[in-house]
This record gives C-alpha cells, sequence and structure tokens, in this order.
C-alpha cells in the first residue's frame, strides 16, 4: 500500500506537470503566435504584469497554498478585466482543482467548481468574440475562443461526460 506521503508527492507532482505543460503553452501561443513581436496596437502594455501575477499565482498553486493561489488569480481578473488571458489562466485553475479532487469534494463543492469554470470560459468566449468583431483576423481572439472552448470540453471529459 501507498504511504499517504507517496500519494501526495504523486499529487502534486501530476497537477504540477499538468499545470506547467498548460501555462508553458498558453503563454508562448500567446506570445508567439506567428514568431513575430504582437503589433503595438494589439499588445497590452501592462501584459508584462499580469503575466508577473500569473506567475505568483502558479507559484502558489505549486507550494499547494490554493488559497493564495485563488486570491491571486482573482486580483489578475479584477486588475485586467478586459484580457481574456486573466479569466483563461483562472479557469484552468478550477479545473485542475476540480480534476484533482473531485472524488474528494463533495457535490455541492462540484458543482461551484464547474460553475467558476463555465463562468470563466464564458468570459473569455465573450471577450474573444469582441476581438474578432473588431478584427475578424485576429489571430490571439481565435486562440482564446478555442482556448475556452477547449477548457470547457476538458472538463466534461475529465467528468467523465463524454457525450455531451
Amino acid at each position: 500500500m501507498i504511504k499517504t506521503e507517496n500519494k501526495l508527492n504523486l499529487l502534486f507532482y501530476k497537477a504540477f506537470l499538468s499545470l506547467s505543460i498548460s501555462l508553458i503553452t498558453i503563454l508562448l501561443l500567446c506570445a508567439n503566435a506567428k514568431a513575430e513581436p504582437a503589433p503595438v496596437q494589439k499588445w497590452n502594455p501592462d501584459r508584462e504584469l499580469l503575466l508577473e501575477k500569473i506567475q505568483h499565482a502558479m507559484d502558489a498553486f505549486y507550494r499547494m497554498d490554493f488559497k493564495r493561489s485563488e486570491e491571486l488569480f482573482d486580483e489578475t481578473v479584477k486588475t485586467w478585466p478586459d484580457d481574456p488571458l486573466a479569466y483563461l489562466i483562472k479557469g484552468g485553475f478550477y479545473l485542475e482543482q476540480f480534476r484533482s479532487h473531485y472524488k474528494d469534494n463533495t457535490e455541492k463543492e462540484n458543482n461551484k467548481i464547474k460553475e467558476n469554470i463555465f463562468n470563466l470560459n464564458g468570459k473569455v468566449i465573450e471577450l474573444a468574440g469582441k476581438m474578432i468583431e473588431k478584427d475578424e483576423n485576429d489571430e490571439e481572439g481565435y486562440f482564446f475562443l478555442g482556448a475556452a472552448n477547449g477548457n470547457n470540453g476538458r472538463f466534461y471529459i475529465v467528468n467523465h461526460q463524454f457525450l455531451k
């Protein structure tokens, strides 16, 4: 039988690996969609600050300080309400919370997490739609649209609802 400490280490490792891969993919795709600098009008000058705040939230998550991580993600959404990246990453935080703990959570807790995931991804889809409405060739807008819909799909897969 695996000791509790080993189970926690395995859980931490899986969460770390999953979020690391997701974050790196998102950050690389956002920053280097064409391997060219983003046009000035599209690039939010505060994006560096947003990415720094996200990094702090991820660091707290990796330390399993979920309360602090959630507080920092809340700050990103409040500080950058028009940037879909803040909502997308926070939605990913809740998706990982659900994936890691859905068997241990009560149904009420899981429903609250589900609501958070879909509300945040809904906001990403809304903001991405506005980006695409302004410029139908906005690659970043399409990225966010796809990423949010992908996260919604991942929720159903994690929840074993393969046929929605």
